[in-house]
């Protein structure tokens, strides 16, 4: 995994999302049959947690990212990065949709999510705006996309398999983005020194947060075969050692290129009950 240099240029990347965005029509490939059969009823009670979990979390993310366009238009941001901001929102419910689909198959039955809000404080609408953008997409869904990789890699369940790439394509993007918008803002925040040193001042605990999340140290492997990697289960086994990588060579390298001092602020992150 190496760092985000491809995005020298956000204001490049961001206009050529929008414009794809515009012109984009809606796949319209239906998903292959599904045969239960084939499977363990553990490995299939597995798959429909997973799947019922997940389409509660992206839906939820979908609130998250229809409730950054205010801050985005507040802080300036372009039409552009605001038509990203609200398509990312739109991927999400999408993604949401897929995921209960596949839960409902299973068998299981996904939950609401709670009303979200995201919290202001009296810093600069622009820092607020990049913090959330740094944790949300340069992050979070950059360990979501290493994790569906390797899902996919794995899966061989031809449903499944169609499934996990219905996510996986728009992930990508919403990493990038995080990326793209960091590079796009590099002149701001030069110009406002205390702002880029109060965001960095944040990654320590933006990092002890992601590691408390999404580190998946000390998950349970118990009953966990190859019927789950069919499925496209995420192996247990596999969780930790996807996130540090890919933190240590995607997220860190890809913050530092941004002119942030990552590598000094992962190491300094507060101590948390998912270390290594």
């Amino acid at each position: 995994m190496g760092a985000n240099r491809e995005f020298g240029d956000g204001t490049r990347w961001i206009e050529t999302e929008a414009g794809r965005r515009r012109s984009r029509r809606a796949a319209a490939d239906a998903p292959p049959s599904f045969e239960a059969a084939r499977y363990s009823d553990a490995a299939l009670a597995r798959a429909r947690h997973l799947w019922t979990v997940r389409a509660t979390a992206e839906h939820e993310s979908a609130l998250v990212f229809a409730a950054l366009l205010p801050f985005a238009a507040e802080a300036g941001a372009d039409l552009d990065t605001q038509a990203v901001v609200l398509g990312m929102a739109e991927d999400e419910m999408r993604h949401a949709a897929v995921c209960a689909d596949v839960a409902r198959r299973l068998g299981g039955t996904p939950a609401p999510p709670a009303p979200v809000a995201i919290p202001r404080s009296a810093r600069p609408i622009e820092e607020q705006l990049l913090k959330h953008v740094i944790y949300g997409s340069c992050m979070t869904e950059t360990v979501n996309v290493a994790r569906l990789v390797d899902a996919s890699e794995n899966a061989r369940d031809p449903y499944m398999q169609h499934a996990l790439r219905a996510l996986l394509a728009d992930e990508v993007r919403h990493a990038r983005f995080g990326f793209a918008l960091l590079a796009d803002w590099r002149p701001w925040l030069a110009a406002h020194p205390d702002a880029r040193r109060a965001t960095e001042l944040s990654l320590p605990q933006a990092f002890a947060a992601l590691e408390r999340t999404l580190s998946g140290v000390g998950a349970s492997r118990e009953g966990f075969g190859d019927d789950d990697l069919a499925l496209g289960s995420p192996d247990p086994a596999r969780l930790a050692e996807i996130f540090y990588r890919t933190v240590e060579e995607a997220v860190v390298p890809g913050l530092a290129h941004a002119g942030f001092a990552a590598a000094a602020a992962w190491v300094a992150r507060p101590a948390g009950a998912t270390l290594r």
